[in-house]
């Protein structure tokens, strides 16, 4: 009103305008792009892994870092925040995070080439080796991200760690690609699958392949579950799959799918042999989702009918439930059999 009474009218506007847009943009610059961060060790893919792949990941996975992008559009005022983020983590020193067991069984005697490797990676205490950049619920981003990835693929340079970006949508990644002529950063469809490199990648490093693990009897690709691609062969491939098929309905798109996924992974591994294993999206079986969803869950299914059903709201996030959820579903599989037995008794002859 000041402004109007001493300048005019349209001064005014444009005064209150200009005061208007400052405040938004403040207030927007104030709020975290990063819905959380964490580490490889605290955030998992959901490959299963021998027991000794377990336990080195849990004691090395320090070494990758996790940023979760939250909902919304990231522009020139938040996205520094990333390489603020970044720094803070190379700068800092603290032991890595130990953790017991998940199995509560004591580690193996490790072979002496295991050990020489183990020992060079420690040397670097929590040296950071991996940088992931999870996109899945970004909407959107200005120019000034590519600046700050390439910000972040220089420091990267320097101090020896890989930049890697997943869940983007096709018209953002494009976009980047763009930008990326010098292959200074890689892209990954999902969080999962850049997870399972960063892994794959530090379990070599640390002297343990694949093929090491299979040679020693160790469950590695256990539990692992066919991915339908489209409602047209589905039920048909539901139908054919024997007697008990476990389903589980997720979406990228939704953050609780991804907490579920290592907690019905290592579910499906305690359940190996007693069910066929099946994974379906939404973008790929729009209608099955429909029957069955909504994503997360996860349904047995007898015949293309569900037995059992473990919905959203009652998914676990603690890994350890796991097992729950197998003897549940055994114990289903059991009573079922178990009272088509008792049927059969009544009916024969006396």
């Amino acid at each position: 009103a000041a402004v109007m009474k001493f300048a005019g009218f349209s001064v005014g506007v444009f005064a209150g305008l200009a005061l208007a847009l400052i405040n938004i943009v403040g207030e927007l610059a104030a709020m975290s792009c990063v819905q959380y961060m964490t580490t490889g060790a605290e955030t998992r893919s959901n490959a299963l892994r021998s027991l000794r792949a377990e336990q080195l990941l849990l004691q090395h996975g320090n070494h990758a870092l996790v940023l979760r992008l939250a909902p919304g559009f990231v522009f020139f005022a938040t996205s520094a925040e990333l390489l603020e983020l970044v720094e803070q983590r190379l700068h800092h020193s603290a032991p890595p995070w130990q953790c017991q067991d998940p199995l509560g069984m004591p580690s193996d005697s490790e072979s002496d080439s295991e050990a020489d490797a183990l020992s060079s990676s420690d040397s670097g205490a929590t040296r950071l080796s991996n940088v992931v950049i999870d996109f899945t619920l970004c909407r959107g981003f200005d120019g000034s991200l590519v600046g700050v990835l390439q910000q972040l693929a220089a420091l990267g340079s320097r101090h020896g760690f890989l930049l890697r970006l997943a869940g983007l949508q096709d018209a953002h990644m494009q976009w980047l690609k763009a930008h990326n002529k010098h292959q200074v950063y890689s892209f990954y469809p999902d969080l999962d699958r850049a997870l399972e490199t960063v892994e794959d990648e530090l379990l070599t490093r640390l002297g343990r392949t694949f093929a090491k693990e299979k040679t020693k009897g160790s469950i590695v690709a256990a539990g692992h579950a066919r991915r339908l691609s489209c409602d047209a062969t589905a039920a048909g491939a539901l139908a054919g799959a024997g007697r008990w098929v476990l389903l589980f309905l997720y979406s990228d798109a939704v953050a609780a799918s991804r907490t579920a996924r290592p907690v019905v992974a290592k579910a499906m591994a305690l359940l190996q042999g007693q069910c066929t294993f099946f994974e379906a999206s939404p973008e790929q079986c729009p209608e099955l989702i429909q029957r069955f969803g909504p994503a997360p869950a996860l349904l047995l299914l007898s015949g293309n009918h569900p037995q059992w059903r473990l919905g959203a709201r009652e998914f676990p996030s603690d890994p350890t439930t796991a097992g729950q959820i197998a003897r549940e579903v055994e114990q289903h599989i059991n009573g079922h059999q178990n009272s088509s037995v008792v049927r059969s008794g009544q009916g024969g002859p006396a």
